[in-house]
Order: C-alpha cells, then structure tokens, then sequence
C-alpha cells in the first residue's frame, strides 16, 4: 500500500535589522609644520604641534589624515569624532585655548625628520610650511591648502596630572568622512589650527609616533556607522487588465512590507489593507522571492504605480512606473528619488490580457530604477515566479493564478484552482498533484508533459 507522507517544515525566520558598528582609527600618516622655517618638518616626532609660540616668532599647524578604507560602502555615518590628547603647553600653562581642524584640499607628506616644538630639516617627502612634499612640490598658498571654514573647533588644555583629551565632533566632521567615502582619492585629512594671533597659544599633542607607555593616548578617529542594508524591493511586474502586480525582492536579506504603500493618481493604499487581495506569497518577503497582489485601483490603460515605504505623504518612494500617458501625479516624487526619468513609459499598449509585462532576467534590477526604463519589454506568462520561461522545476502552492506555466523538468501543485479559472501547465518529465490539491468546479485545468515551449 502506497502511503503518502506530508512534511511539514517550520522556518524560523529572522527580520534583519541596520548594524550600527563603530570603528576607531590612528592616522596613517601625520606632520607638523612650522612658519618660521619654510624646510623644517617633524614627520616622526612624538608630538604634533598646534598655535603660536611663546615669543611670537613662530606658528606651528598640524596635518592629521586617515586610512578609511576599512569601512564598508554605502553606509550611514551616524557620528564622527577626532580625540586628541594634550602632552605639552607653554611652560606647563593650563591656559585653555581655541584648536579648530580644517579639511585640506591637497595631499602631502610624511618622511623622517624628527625635531621637537622646532622641528627639524625635513626629509625627502615630509611636508613643511612651504611644501606638500619637499623639496620643490608647493602648497598652493603657504601653510598648507585647506577650506577656509573649520570643520570643528574645540578647546585644549594642559594638565599636570593627567594627559587631557580634546575631541572634534559635530555635522561638519560627519560631512568630511563622508566626503572622503565618497572621494577616497581626495581624503587627504585635516589641518589642526590654533590661536596664530596669540602669543603662547601653542601645544603639543600625541603623535601616531608616541611609544609606550602613551600608546592609548595617539590620535583617534572613531566613526560610527550604520551598515545600510539594501531594503529595496521593485515593481517587477505589471497586468493592468487583470489588476494584478508582482513585487520583488532582488537583496540578501528579509523585508518587511507591512507598512509600505501602492500609490496612483487616484488612490493610496497600504499593502497590508484589505483592499489589496494578496495573490501568491506574503508581505515578509524573503530573498529573490515575489510577492503578487490585486489591486482594483491599477488603471487599464493608462496610470501609474508608486511603491513607497510607508505613507506617500512622508515617506520615501521606493520604485515608481508610468504607463500610456505621462505627468502623472507621482512622477514628481520619483525623479526626484531617481527612480524615474520622468521620460520612459513601462507600456504603450495592452494587447495580451493573459501575460504579465516584465523584465529581461538579464539585466540587473537591484536599485530598482530599471524598472522605469525600455526593458520592460519581454513578456512572460508569468505572474508568480521569477522571470523565468523554463525554471529548472516549479512548485506551484496556494491559489493559484491562471496562467500558462511550464518547467523543464518537474511540477508540482499543492494549492487551490477555483472556479472559472483557467491553468495550463507543462512539464519536462514529471507532474506532482498532490493530495492537498483542490479543484472547484467550472475550473479548467491542463496538463502536458514536454519541454518547454
């Protein structure tokens, strides 16, 4: 006696959430440059120096840049700042004093010169106050090439007891980590500027060159980031006539679509409303898996589709199309978040009531923008897979939509064929209908073996 054996498998399933990390970093290289000996540098001193001399003869500024290379693209920074610490001031003053760092606009160097508050003959390849590298490379203007407006400007102080810390945060040092993510060939760092108009405002900081036992107390830059995990999905496919609508989910990681909303000229509503009749799959939807709904509202021949995620009002707009006539009511909204060109129509013409409008397999969808241009161009009967027209296999569950499937080698079905339903399905070597299959009365229901036509 045959006996037929229902596995029911129970996936536990994690909703990933953004990673905030934070990452501190020494410089990889750093200087000090002195105004009253256009040749003296201290690319490996133990200090770096900052603000004017006792005497007034002499301004020192300090150049400070950091290797970002550790961190991932296209993450958020949530916070930014740069530590230093105090190790010698005029005649052991405590006088506190202003220090605000600059984001410098041409690359220099660091070689071996090692001096003290007066530095010494810079090497081949250090920077002085004349030179990005010496001897002969200038600086544009003397003292180093910088943005007029600090990034940041905090106080310092010396401590007899303790080494004193001073940091540097705020959006504008945010805005230069970005910018050197961004433009990693153009992160040459910041310059450390003091009190120049006031005689004695000078101090010595930790340099990356400190030894033991001061090791903790080099310079640090800490950014804290948020890992910005792809939460895009795309409109993937459209049948106006029969108002359905297939969204995709092209990243690694679950997405939760509670909460997004279908926009058009007419009507917003949210996916997990009871106007939208879910067709195939669910709104968590996981990896490369496809979510296919219903919606009265999608017009026949002519409209459009906004996905946001959540309210239009307020909300960021994920992918958008437009079909049959253009200026619709959220096209705005989508070149602006350049999912659209505010040129590309995804239709011109509904000629095949049976077929979904989708993409070329192809190309690559994953920002979802190329949802909105000339590929929507091939037509798949296929409105509740992956733009597939010969799957390896194919597992149709649920209610199942009309349509023609096939596969190259084997099917199975497991859901529900209704009334007035049409389902023709064709398989390479094997069709499975299993004893959960139902199939009302009126339905139409076919079946061939074969290769895929």
């Amino acid at each position: 006696m045959d006996k037929k054996v229902l596995f029911i498998l129970l996936f536990n399933i994690q909703f990933i959430k953004a990673q905030v990390n934070t990452v501190t970093l020494n410089p990889a290289k750093d200087n000090t440059i002195f105004s009253e000996n256009s040749t003296y540098s201290d690319g490996a001193g133990i200090l770096l120096y900052a603000g004017k001399i006792n005497n007034g003869s002499g301004v020192r500024r300090a150049l400070l840049q950091f290797d970002l290379s550790s961190i991932p693209e296209d993450v958020i920074i949530n916070d930014a700042k740069l530590e230093l610490y105090v190790y010698k001031s005029k005649q052991a003053s405590s006088t506190v004093h202003n220090f605000s760092i600059h984001r410098l606009n041409a690359d220099w160097g660091e070689a071996g010169s090692n001096g003290s508050g007066s530095g010494a003959p810079a090497q081949n390849g250090d920077a002085t106050w004349s030179d990005k590298f010496y001897p002969g490379q200038n600086w544009t203007a003397t003292g180093g090439d910088f943005n007029a407006n600090a990034s940041a400007t905090t106080t310092a102080f010396y401590s007899y007891v303790e080494l004193k810390k001073s940091t540097w945060t705020g959006n504008d040092v945010i805005a230069d980590v970005n910018y050197w993510l961004t433009n990693p060939l153009n992160n040459y760092g910041w310059i450390l500027i003091g009190e120049e108009n006031n005689n004695g405002s000078a101090k010595g900081f930790v340099s990356r060159n400190m030894g033991n036992p001061y090791t903790s107390f080099r310079p640090a830059l800490t950014i804290t980031y948020t890992l910005n995990i792809p939460v895009s999905v795309i409109i993937n496919e459209v049948n106006s006539q029969k108002k359905w609508v297939e969204i995709y989910n092209p990243t690694s990681n679950p997405i939760d679509l509670n909460g997004y909303y279908l926009a058009n000229a007419n009507q917003e509503i949210p996916l997990n409303d009871i106007g939208i009749k879910i067709l195939h799959g669910n709104l968590n939807l996981l990896p490369d898996h496809y979510l296919l709904i219903e919606w009265s509202e999608i017009g026949s021949t002519t409209g459009e589709l906004a996905l946001y995620k959540g309210n239009p009002t307020s909300s960021q707009i994920i992918d958008y199309l437009q079909y049959g006539a253009s200026k619709q009511m959220h096209s705005a909204d989508a070149v602006t978040a350049s999912v659209w060109d505010n040129s590309s129509l995804f239709l011109t013409q509904n000629s095949d009531l049976e077929k979904s409008y989708s993409l070329d397999t192809l190309q690559n969808y994953f920002n979802g923008s190329a949802t909105n241009s000339s590929n929507w161009q091939l037509q798949y009967a296929t409105p509740t897979f992956k733009n597939n027209p010969c799957p390896g296999s194919l597992f149709l569950t649920g209610d199942i939509i009309p349509a023609y499937y096939q596969s190259k080698n084997s099917s199975s079905l497991n859901g529900l064929i209704d009334n007035n339903e049409n389902i023709s399905l064709r398989a390479g070597n094997s069709i499975l209908l299993t004893n959960t299959l139902e199939v009302k009365s009126g339905a139409i229901f076919k079946a061939e073996i074969g290769g895929c036509q």
